[in-house]
């Protein structure tokens, strides 16, 4: 009997303080050093190659650079994304190769 009426004692639950509530922010605020960090493995894979290079190598060798798993469709979306701007980083020779944009 006891518990039950302890869940059923509102005042008291009325009277509890709140939990503090926990500040949420971007991945990219809560560790800066991440940043860009696919984009530098990229330019150094192909800067050591000099060479245009399939995507899957540079996947294989983007992710010993970082020393961690990266996420195949961030890698291919980083190389699409920076072929394909204004001042291009990376240029597409042909479908799924690239070399680095001289």
């Amino acid at each position: 009997m006891e518990l039950v009426v302890h869940y059923s004692n509102r005042s008291s639950l009325s009277q509890a303080p709140a939990p503090p509530r926990r500040k949420r922010g971007s991945p990219a605020r809560l560790n800066p050093k991440r940043r860009g960090a696919t984009i530098a493995a990229i330019t150094e894979v192909l800067r050591e190659a000099g060479q245009p290079v399939r995507v899957s190598e540079i996947y294989r060798l983007a992710e010993v650079a970082l020393g961690r798993p990266l996420s195949y469709k961030t890698l291919k979306d980083s190389l699409s994304a920076h072929a394909h701007s204004q001042r291009p980083r990376f240029r597409q020779v042909r479908r799924g190769w690239y070399e680095l944009a001289t």
